[in-house]
């Protein structure tokens, strides 16, 4: 099985269990501003309706961006930390290059395939973090 993570978009999570051929169980919820209280009661409701165990995820693909800076933050941090204690391969695959779930699925089944062992997916936020400018700096930047 496949644990597919988006967490790319602003106001919404994905998550999803896939095999080989299909998508099995496809869970999602908004998250604006919330996606670390989310993410992990998604994962938990999806395991339970399943009735998957982690152990039996061989291999996670997860949307490494670009996207918002928390929100990417917290769907890597969790896909790579399950891969890693799992010991599973992980890949990220940008969200510019599917339109929606199966192509997600689909592309990333052939990444994994090149995969065999856990490496590390870093983000792709698409541009510099925002997080150090004053919001009012930044209303003004975007205005003019």
């Amino acid at each position: 099985m496949k644990l597919i993570i988006d967490s790319s978009q602003f106001d919404k999570t994905i998550l999803a269990i896939a095999n080989n051929f299909e998508i099995i169980k496809k869970v999602s919820a908004s998250s604006r501003f919330t996606h670390e209280e989310v993410m992990l009661k998604l994962m938990d409701k999806l395991f339970t309706n399943t009735k998957i165990a982690p152990q039996d995820i061989v291999g996670v693909i997860v949307v490494n961006g670009p996207g918002s800076f928390s929100a990417l933050r917290i769907g890597l941090s969790v896909a790579n930390t399950l891969a890693w204690q799992l010991n599973i391969p992980i890949v990220g695959v940008s969200n510019k290059l599917f339109k929606n779930l199966s192509e997600l699925h689909k592309i990333g089944l052939k990444l994994l395939s090149q995969q065999q062992e856990f490496q590390i997916v870093l983000p792709n936020y698409g541009q510099p973090p925002s997080i150090n400018i004053k919001k009012n700096n930044l209303l003004k930047e975007r205005m003019f």
